[in-house]
C-alpha cells in the first residue's frame, strides 16, 4: 500500500509535537495511533479516497460510507490525546493496570471489539482472531524516521 508523504509528514508533526514519543506505549498501540492521526490527515486531504470508504456504484451508500468513516476518524483523533495521557499516568501509577489498559484501547482502536469494557479480557481475545484490522504495518517507525526532519523545520 502507497502512503501519501505530505498527509505522513503531518500526521507525524502532530504526533510528536502533542503526544510526544509513543514508545513507552509499545509496538502495538504506537503502530495504531500512527494509523488513526495518518487516517486523520489522509481525510482532511482527501476524503473520497481515504481508507474505510468503499467505492461502490450506488453514491447514497458512498455518502453513507463517508460519513461514517469520517466521523470515526474525527471522534477517535479528538480523543486519543486524553486516552494516551491517562494510559501514561496509569503506567506510571501501577504497570499491571496499564499493560491492562493499553490492551483495551488496543481493541478498541485497532480491532474495534464494540463495548470491550463491557467484555472479559479473555472474550476479546477470542474475538481479536475474528476481526479485520485496516492498518498500515510499520507506520510509526516510518515516522520516527521523519522526526529528525522536523526537528530542522
Amino acid at each position: 500500500m502507497s502512503v501519501d508523504q505530505r498527509a505522513l509528514y503531518k500526521a507525524a508533526e502532530e504526533i510528536f509535537t502533542t503526544l510526544g514519543p509513543l514508545n513507552d506505549l509499545g509496538a502495538e498501540l504506537s503502530n495504531t495511533v500512527a494509523n488513526l492521526y495518518y487516517r486523520f490527515h489522509l481525510m482532511a486531504e482527501n476524503p473520497d479516497g481515504a481508507p474505510g470508504i468503499k467505492s461502490d456504484h450506488d453514491m447514497s451508500l458512498d455518502f453513507l460510507d463517508a460519513m461514517s468513516a469520517i466521523s470515526k476518524t474525527y471522534v477517535q483523533h479528538n480523543s486519543i490525546a486524553d486516552k494516551i495521557k491517562s494510559l501514561r499516568e496509569a503506567i506510571t501509577q501501577d504497570a499491571s493496570i496499564g499493560e491492562f489498559q493499553i490492551t483495551h484501547a488496543i481493541d478498541e482502536l485497532k480491532y474495534n471489539i464494540k463495548n470491550p469494557d463491557k467484555k472479559s479480557p479473555i472474550r476479546r481475545s477470542i474475538e481479536r482472531r475474528f476481526c479485520k484490522v485496516d492498518e498500515i504495518a510499520g507506520l510509526y517507525d516510518r515516522m520516527v524516521q521523519l522526526a529528525p526532519d522536523m526537528k530542522q523545520r
